[in-house]
């Protein structure tokens, strides 16, 4: 039990530099933040990790974004969809603990997995699946009905766990498309980072660099060897752009 309480704080303590962080980690690539922030805003959470032994020493930053952030918001994603689906806090294991909350608190506006499905801030059940049934009395009708024909009860409707589904695995597929379209930016951003570090270096009259040797030396290649290098990188770039 003392372990686990440990792991719990532990986890506690990393969502909170999340938290913290959570504008650069998740926001949108833009002039003002490039993936290389992001990166750097990831390295941060991995130095964390590691401090609370959540995270071995030869991870990289990777590790604190595909796997441990990756790992936990699925599982808090499943509980909150298992709560919605029984319309209870489910069995053991599925019941929403103290770092569930801080996870769903950190997507509430980063995310659209969680953006328009109803959360409340208690983390209850959300609105549109607490239904309500009136009570009914038998009241005397002063004016008998002469119909013959009797009038059937209003058919109540329940909200299958199919439809339930569909908004999310919608959702879904759009947080996967913006981490693809993401993924792509950053790769042009990377480039062009490069690209005028080879500028720089030339300009300067510096020797190539580890991070530039690959591209200087398709410039420094023969004429026609850099011709037909320089139309397959451009092919390249169009089609990632293409693709944007």
């Amino acid at each position: 039990m003392a372990r686990r309480q440990e792991v719990i704080a532990n986890k506690l303590a990393l969502l909170e530099i999340i938290k913290e962080k959570k504008a650069t980690l998740f926001g949108a690539l833009s002039p003002t933040l490039t993936a290389r922030d992001k990166e750097e805003a990831w390295k941060e959470v991995l130095l964390k990790a590691k401090s609370l032994k959540l995270a071995a020493a030869e991870k990289t930053w990777t590790y604190a974004r595909d796997s441990l952030w990756s790992a936990w918001k699925s599982k808090t994603l499943g509980k909150r969809d298992n709560a919605r689906s029984t319309g209870t806090g489910g069995g053991r294991g599925m019941v929403m603990d103290a770092v569930d909350q801080v996870i769903l608190d950190i997507l509430e506006r980063t995310s659209p997995t969680v953006q328009g499905l109803e959360i409340v801030e208690s983390y209850g059940s959300p609105p549109h699946l607490t239904s309500y049934e009136p009570e009914t009395e038998d009241v005397d009708d002063p004016q008998p009905s002469t119909s013959s024909t009797p009038i059937p009860p209003p058919s109540k409707r329940r909200r299958s766990s199919s439809s339930l589904k569909e908004p999310h695995s919608e959702l879904l597929d759009l947080e996967k498309k913006r981490i693809e379209q993401q993924l792509r930016l950053g790769k042009l951003e990377e480039y062009k980072y490069t690209l005028e570090c080879v500028k720089l270096e030339m300009e300067l009259g510096l020797p190539p660099s580890d991070f530039t040797g690959a591209i200087r030396q398709r410039i420094d290649a023969p004429p026609s060897t850099n011709m037909e290098d320089n139309e397959y990188e451009n092919m390249i770039v169009i089609h990632d752009v293409d693709e944007m």
